[in-house]
């Protein structure tokens, strides 16, 4: 097992990865404090892969009760937030109490909201049982539900007392699951990770059948994340490069009402398109926006026909919650590794890009 800390002084807590890690949940629990009761939050694939065996567990030192939200996107709204808070009332749980969100970044976003706002906030874990949850959404306390009008504009930031990353879930995760969190894997590594960058060029194809490889990966990930939470919890400033293929990638999920692409092929065009930028704004050179425009077709690009107009999208990114004073960020990269956040980029540039893209 491999840990990764997050300093946040008293809200800092251990990012625990490796394979079997589930089996031994009761010893992670008991190393918190005292919890009476307990709510797992989950959906209901992986209440029968997985949640109904952590209940199990759990029940032999702790009063458990289960909740099960769709899964999908649609679960992260005010509707699913008010059936937690209404359960959470029912079976009496206190500040002390804690929740325990077991699955994807959905159930993460909304369980994670709902313990930041319940009795003005009870402590929980995540368990992250996608491949985009446990390096991205899981960490860094951003809990969130969606808006009709844009993805993850109500919310906080709220920090979990633990996160248990068990690499051993991923066996059952389809491809398609598998691919949206190697998108952010190649976020990641083309924003603060070079050396990662080269990995992935070199072992894209092996890496879900290879579990050191994988587990190597997947550390690498949340050690970046953790070391740039730390720096900018709040999102002041340095978070923000997270953000990196998210500002178109938001606006295309949003113009599919969230079903017409998953999160990960929307960040992978995101970051497509965003490297097509950083070149033509004289960011970065010509191999390094050819590099990531590789990689990320190595891994694969929707092959969807998208109808969404030029207008639209635009309209979209300057709703979304990353816009500063009316102007759209945009996150680019220098180099393999190395990212900048703008607010001037010409708006024609990136229209043009766009529009190229779904010609």
């Amino acid at each position: 097992m491999k840990t990764v800390i997050v300093n946040l002084k008293e809200r800092s807590y251990k990012i625990l990865i490796g394979s079997g890690l589930l089996r031994r949940i009761n010893d992670f629990i008991g190393s918190l404090g005292d919890m009476e009761k307990i709510m797992i939050i989950t959906n209901p694939p992986v209440f029968s892969l997985y949640a109904k065996g952590i209940e199990n567990q759990i029940r032999k030192n702790y009063k458990v009760t289960t909740a099960i939200v769709p899964d999908e996107e649609r679960a992260k709204s005010l509707k699913w937030a008010k059936f937690l808070y209404d359960k959470m009332v029912k079976e009496k749980m206190e500040r002390g109490s804690l929740v325990i969100t077991v699955g994807g970044g959905v159930v993460g976003d909304l369980g994670g909201f709902v313990a930041s706002t319940y009795m003005r906030g009870i402590p929980y874990i995540q368990v992250p049982t996608t491949l985009l949850a446990q390096v991205d959404s899981s960490i860094g306390g951003k809990v969130a539900i969606d808006h009709p009008l844009g993805k993850n504009l109500i919310g906080s930031f709220y920090q979990p007392k633990q996160v248990i990353i068990d690499s051993d879930v991923l066996e059952t995760l389809p491809e398609k699951e598998f691919k949206n969190g190697m998108a952010e894997i190649i976020k990641m590594a083309a924003i603060r990770d070079k050396e990662l960058f080269s990995i992935l060029e070199k072992k894209l194809y092996t890496i879900s059948q290879d579990k050191v490889l994988l587990n190597k990966v997947i550390f690498r990930s949340c050690l970046h994340k953790a070391k740039i939470v730390e720096q900018d919890e709040k999102e002041k400033y340095l978070r923000a490069i997270l953000n990196y293929g998210h500002t178109i990638g938001h606006a295309l999920e949003s113009l599919g009402k969230y079903h017409t692409l998953t999160h990960g092929e929307a960040v992978l065009i995101g970051m497509f398109l965003a490297a097509e930028i950083s070149y033509k704004t004289g960011v970065c050179k010509k191999d390094v926006m050819d590099r990531q425009q590789n990689l990320i077709r190595l891994l694969g690009l929707p092959g969807k026909r998208l109808s969404f107009s030029i207008k639209k999208v635009m309209e979209a990114m300057e709703r979304d919650k990353k816009v500063k004073k009316g102007k759209i960020r945009f996150v680019l990269t220098k180099d393999i590794g190395s990212a900048i956040i703008r607010e001037d980029v010409p708006g024609e540039i990136v229209s043009s890009v766009i529009k190229n893209f779904f010609q």
